[in-house]
């Protein structure tokens, strides 16, 4: 527990953070109170975890707030989810169930990424493969007829990765909508079943129209041996 008459968020980051192997940050609708060093204390546990290295996972429910929500924890909120966003931290959820899809899958990846420590039952295989879906797209210049250069989105594409130590085979996906928007259309490679060995990409080209989602769920399925895995992710666009 923090002690009295000291810096309670430092007794707390020497406590927890400096222990930890992996860090999760969850957020719906309050920043937190500002400490000496940061905006707020989750925000400084975060911080510390990225100048240590260590894994960091921040994500941000794009749920109803409640109805007597802080209009400045919010607007604070708003402001670091921002900061969070140039810096690649950003994932958002939509429900308990995706959120505890999300850390599962974050917690895989890390296990497998970072050689950490984990109990397997007496018996267990020493592996498995850990899917992760990724957005990437470029942006291309172009230039109108009165000079004016306008960007437009090239090369947007979904990309499987698999970041566990186990070859992932037969590999297919699905994506569902998370609104009211059409799903992104997968381009030539959509019925493409792959093999993905670890460390192992694909990369699947998509097309997305007026009234396109602004996020869905990526629903994956492989074969381990004879065995089938499936997980579930959510990508905003």
């Amino acid at each position: 527990m923090p002690l009295a008459g000291v810096d309670a968020q430092a007794v707390l980051n020497k406590q927890l953070v400096e222990k930890a192997d992996m860090i999760f940050g969850v957020f719906h609708s309050r920043l937190g109170t500002q400490t000496p060093r940061e905006v707020s204390g989750t925000a400084e546990e975060i911080q510390q975890a990225v100048d240590d290295g260590r894994p960091v996972h921040v994500y941000f429910a794009d749920m109803p707030h409640p109805a007597d929500v802080d209009t400045k924890q919010l607007a604070a909120l708003n402001k670091f989810r921002a900061e969070m966003q140039k810096r690649a931290l950003v994932a958002t959820f939509r429900s308990v169930e995706d959120l505890s899809a999300q850390v599962r899958s974050a917690l895989e990846h890390d296990v497998a990424a970072h050689a950490l420590p984990v109990e397997r039952e007496p018996g267990s295989a020493s592996g498995r493969a850990v899917l992760r879906a990724s957005h990437t797209f470029e942006r291309e210049p172009k230039v109108g007829a009165r000079g004016k250069v306008t960007y437009r989105t090239v090369r947007d594409r979904i990309v499987l990765t698999n970041d566990g130590d186990v070859a992932a085979q037969n590999v297919k996906f699905e994506l569902e909508s998370l609104d009211d928007g059409h799903v992104p259309q997968v381009l030539n490679r959509g019925d493409v079943r792959v093999d993905l060995r670890p460390r192992d990409h694909f990369e699947y080209p998509i097309m997305r129209y007026a009234g396109a989602a602004s996020a869905v769920k990526v629903k994956m399925s492989w074969l381990e041996g004879e065995n089938e895995h499936t997980d579930e992710q959510t990508l905003s666009f």
